[in-house]
């Protein structure tokens, strides 16, 4: 029984889903662009056809508008149906709990909505048009309007029936604004690649609907309002009396009396036709009917006039111009009030949607870019403010300001706690989450002598570190690489290796087994870019004209002399780290941890070592160009804290060269950014070209054989090629530091000596 119990649960779900997934079909085939043209197609002929009907159209004519009628009455009422079974929003069925406590019973109860209700009272009046509707209120002939009584009681329900339709009219016009809408905002939609909000959806509808109210009580209560009242039109009255005072005189003999028969007929044939006479006196009586009577509209187009002292004297004729007349200003009413309507709405939606949806919709698209790419520019319509000081405005842009410091602030690392906090509808702020290992280039920046430039800048510090920070950022920024963290003097810097390139493909990458042509190019390519930037970086320092001025500051003259530079070290090493926020509820900061990050801190020591300011790892010497390689030589063999292997020191060489090549190579840097032509790969080599234009050709040849002989353990010979390197480079750190290292042992490696020192 479990089974059968479990199958029946199953195939109950399966059925649900399968109506869920049909009442969703249905639903798009309602919003449908097209669906929605025939609706209004047919909403437009509903509400025009009677008006041409009674106005352009015979008689004969009026079983084929019946027809047309009845079949825009059943398109209406199964639109509605279906609307009600398939729309959410359309009417809400629900079971009421408050039933189900009194009654103990399910009694279903349901919430229409405004468009409920307007679609099916404008579908419901279009019952006022069909044939037998008309026939059951006024009857088939004249006939049936012998009597006075039941004239007048016709010439009420007329009236009242008038007021009706003019009522049920304004519904449909209603019913076209909103269709009309509907079909303007799904081309919209598409052109724009994005739904309306929901604020701006239910924004709209209460707009519309306040304006329907409105014009309908202006069209209702306005009439009701006005002091002018019909005249009786007392003509057709007046020619039956004449007639009927004629048939009692004795003296209208017969001629004279057919001529006044003649007379009435001609009198009234342009205006209003006699259709039919019925006067009977006492020397003359008259039963006459014209044989067209039958081809006007009954009671619209006919005039009775009944004697009120004798009612058998009845007297019809045409009021089939006063009828086209009606129409025709019906089609002009039904017109305006479209026109106003329609126009009101969207007058009234355009301003809300200028001042309010679309700022609104903007700050949501922002908050969902967040969510979605954390680190994309947010989107603004007037950045310069020119909005007339409006709040939605200064909303908006100081949404913008707090996304760009919340980038700024947190950075690459911080994206996935920012998309996460910004995923969160609850309200509650959680920034910690799990760290993500990735792989990367991590670059370290030092400020060199900065304790003592604090102590002689004081509040200057912070202006002077920014801008070193403003010069670093940038150019790191502008070849794919991202700042990170920012501690006082120094600057951890991060370029992203690519996904698919894992740990373990990291190491055999850096152990000379290359991976795919694509990954190979890929990775030499940021590698490149990586060290570029720091080329940059010291270019653009020793030609910025805001960080000269250091030069003349009273602290700095003292302290330092006349001769005072900006200098740093930098440091640059591969490999996987754990990206994340750090810190608690109360302070978070978004940044890597990892054993290359603090290698790569490690490196950027070494150059205070060696007195060098740009130092690379063994690893990352690896992943660059056969190009740069060349540019770079080895510094020495070592082993550090944190490593179980031996690692080569690599150096990039710095020579700053002279002024005037500082200002043309920085120029040259400077336009092929601005032009946006390959803004690195244009320029690639003139940063390396020239800060080592002044070093010696031989220079590098001699340390390079000096290295090679000092890691193999002849120091003799490593002696002599390193001091002849030093006589070609005078000064040469790296020259200084291997020479006195190996002086230390009185230049003879000691017994056992494995290639690499411990540092």
């Amino acid at each position: 029984m479990s089974d059968a119990a479990g199958a029946g649960t199953t195939q109950v779900a399966q059925n649900g889903e399968e109506i869920l997934g049909l009442r969703a079909k249905v639903n798009a085939l309602l919003d449908d662009k097209y669906f929605n043209l025939v609706v209004i197609v047919l909403t437009l002929l509903a509400l025009f056809q009677d008006d041409i009907r009674l106005a352009f159209c015979a008689k004969s004519t009026d079983e084929a508008f019946n027809v047309v009628t009845h079949i825009v009455f059943s398109f209406f009422i199964i639109e509605w149906l279906v609307s009600c079974w398939c729309k959410p929003d359309y009417v809400k069925f629900c079971w009421s709990s408050l039933w189900q406590r009194c009654c103990n019973l399910k009694v279903p109860w349901f919430k229409p909505s405004f468009f409920f209700w307007l679609d099916l009272v404008a579908s419901l009046s279009m019952i006022l048009e069909m044939s037998w509707f008309n026939t059951l209120l006024y009857g088939n002939t004249a006939a049936d309007n012998a009597s006075i009584k039941t004239e007048q009681l016709a010439a009420l329900k007329r009236t009242k029936a008038a007021k009706v339709v003019r009522f049920v009219r304004l519904m449909r016009i209603v019913r076209i604004a909103k269709l009309f809408e509907r079909f303007y905002s799904e081309d919209d939609q598409k052109s724009k690649k994005k739904e309306d909000s929901k604020v701006a959806s239910h924004l709209s509808e209460q707009t519309t609907r306040k304006v329907v109210i409105m014009v309908l009580l202006m069209l209702l209560v306005i009439p009701l309002l006005s002091l002018i009242t019909e005249v009786d039109d007392l003509g057709p009255e007046h020619a039956v009396r004449e007639l009927y005072a004629a048939a009692n005189s004795a003296l209208t003999t017969t001629v004279m009396w057919d001529a006044s028969v003649a007379w009435v007929k001609a009198y009234y044939a342009s205006e209003q036709k006699v259709l039919s006479l019925n006067v009977v006196g006492t020397y003359h009586k008259l039963s006459y009917q014209d044989a067209s009577f039958n081809d006007y509209r009954y009671p619209l187009e006919l005039t009775t006039a009944v004697l009120s002292e004798n009612s058998t004297n009845i007297g019809v004729f045409s009021n089939l111009n006063n009828s086209q007349l009606t129409a025709t200003y019906s089609l002009i009413l039904t017109f305006v009030v479209l026109l106003m309507l329609t126009t009101g709405a969207w007058l009234f939606n355009r301003t809300t949607h200028a001042l309010v949806i679309v700022p609104l919709e903007r700050m949501l698209f922002t908050i969902h870019q967040l969510r979605a790419k954390p680190l994309a520019k947010p989107v603004i319509a007037d950045e310069d403010g020119d909005d007339d000081g409006n709040e939605t405005g200064i909303l908006e842009r100081t949404l913008a300001q707090l996304t760009g410091l919340l980038q700024v602030g947190f950075g690459e690392a911080g994206s996935r706690m920012i998309a996460k906090c910004m995923n969160t509808d609850s309200g509650d702020l959680n920034p910690l989450v799990d760290g993500t290992k990735m792989t990367g280039i991590f670059g370290f920046c030092d400020i060199r002598r900065f304790t003592d430039a604090t102590e002689c800048l004081k509040e200057d510090v912070m202006m002077y570190v920014n801008e070193i920070a403003d010069i670093v950022h940038h150019e790191v920024k502008l070849l794919d690489g991202n700042p990170n963290k920012n501690v006082g003097d120094a600057f951890l810097l991060v370029w992203r290796l690519p996904e698919e390139l894992s740990e373990e493909d990291l190491a055999a990458f850096v152990a000379g087994k290359k991976s795919s042509p694509q990954i190979t190019e890929a990775v030499a390519e940021l590698a490149d870019r990586s060290l570029v930037s720091f080329c940059r970086v010291f270019l653009e320092m020793a030609a910025s004209e805001t960080l000269k001025k250091y030069k003349d500051h009273a602290g700095i003259k003292k302290t330092f002399g006349d001769n005072f530079q900006v200098s740093l070290g930098f440091g640059l090493h591969v490999g996987w780290a754990i990206e994340g926020p750090i810190g608690s509820r109360f302070k978070i900061d978004a940044s890597y941890l990892s054993p290359h990050v603090n290698m790569c801190e490690t490196v950027q020591d070494f150059c205070k070592t060696y007195n060098v300011p740009l130092l690379l790892s063994g690893e990352f010497f690896s992943l660059l160009s056969e190009g740069m390689k060349s540019q770079c030589r080895r510094l020495d063999r070592i082993m550090t804290a944190g490593t179980t292997e031996p690692m080569d020191i690599w150096c990039f060489d710095i020579h700053i060269p002279s002024m005037t090549t500082l200002i043309e190579t920085t120029a040259d840097l400077k336009m092929a950014d601005a032009e946006k032509t390959s803004k690195y790969l244009t320029c690639r080599n003139k940063p390396v070209e020239a800060l080592q234009a002044g070093i010696p050709a031989d220079f590098k040849k001699n340390f390079t054989s000096g290295v090679d002989e000092y890691v193999a353990g002849n120091w003799i010979k490593a002696e002599a090629f390193l001091k002849t390197a030093l006589s070609l480079y005078p000064g040469d750190g790296p020259a200084v530091e291997l020479l006195g290292f190996m002086k230390g042992f009185s230049n003879t490696a000691p017994n056992g000596w494995p290639g690499y020192r411990d540092l």
